[in-house]
C-alpha cells in the first residue's frame, strides 16, 4: 500500500514491481486539495490510463477515513458522494482492473451513512 495525493502522478514502477511479485495493490488515493479539486479531466483520466495499462488487480481506497473532522475532504457527505461516484465512473471507463475501497474510520459511526456512496 501506498498513499498518494490528488495530482500525483500513478505509481507505475512502484505497481510494476508489485505486479512482478504476484500481488495486488492498494492506493490510498487523497483528495489533498480538498474535494473541489477533484474534476474529470486530463490528470485523472491519464492516472486512470495508467493504471489500466499494467492489467493487475488495483485497490484504490479513495478519501478514506472521511468520517473523521480533521480531513480536508471531511463534513459535505453530498460532495463527498459526489466525487466518489465521478472517480467510480471514470475508473469504470478508463481502468476496470480498479477497484474502490470505501474505509470509514471506526468511529465516530453517527455521521457514516451520510458518506455511502449507493450500492451502484
Amino acid at each position: 500500500m501506498t498513499y498518494l495525493g490528488w495530482n500525483a502522478a500513478f505509481p507505475t514502477v512502484w505497481a510494476q514491481n508489485a505486479k512482478s511479485n504476484n500481488a495486488a495493490v492498494q492506493i490510498a488515493f487523497e483528495p489533498s486539495l480538498g474535494l473541489d479539486s477533484v474534476l474529470d479531466g486530463p490528470y485523472i483520466r491519464k492516472w486512470a490510463q495508467d493504471a489500466h495499462v499494467l492489467r493487475m488487480p488495483i485497490f484504490v481506497r479513495w478519501a478514506s477515513e472521511m468520517n473523521l473532522s480533521e480531513f480536508i475532504w471531511s463534513g459535505d457527505t453530498a460532495k463527498y458522494v459526489q466525487k466518489w461516484q465521478l472517480l467510480y465512473n471514470i475508473f469504470k471507463q478508463e481502468a476496470p482492473n480498479i477497484a474502490m475501497v470505501w474505509a470509514p474510520n471506526w468511529s465516530p459511526t453517527s455521521n457514516i451513512p451520510g458518506y455511502y456512496p449507493d450500492d451502484n
